[in-house]
């Protein structure tokens, strides 16, 4: 399960940046919960003691325009029984800070024409 959505920033002044928050819940199969507490071992779980509790993730972000397309991006996520085991959780906040360019694709002839033509 999962919900969330995001608002641009007309209502401060700043109409590029963007704020988000989401919710998400999940967990793996039936069969899947057996084979980790079994033991077994996938890519990022398992270590032979899963006491199962569902993932449950809060995310929030902000994405704001630097300078011309270039955006800088705050993100706070708190994770409750990572790796879908109640022994490992909460598992805390972790802040990710990152930067990219964004480079917007044209919708239309005329749009190409205004920046080639």
């Amino acid at each position: 399960m999962e919900v969330g959505g995001d608002f641009r920033g007309d209502g401060w002044g700043r109409m590029f940046d963007k704020i988000g928050i989401a919710f998400a819940s999940n967990g793996p199969s039936s069969d899947h919960r057996q084979y980790l507490a079994l033991g077994g071992l996938g890519f990022l779980l398992g270590d032979g003691r899963l006491s199962y509790g569902r993932e449950n993730i809060v995310e929030t972000y902000y994405n704001a325009n630097v300078w011309r397309g270039l955006f800088a991006a705050f993100d706070l996520q708190y994770i409750v029984h990572p790796g879908y085991n109640r022994d490992r959780g909460p598992g805390g906040a972790q802040l990710k800070i990152s930067r990219g360019l964004l480079i917007r694709r044209l919708s239309t002839e005329k749009d190409v024409s205004t920046i080639y033509g």
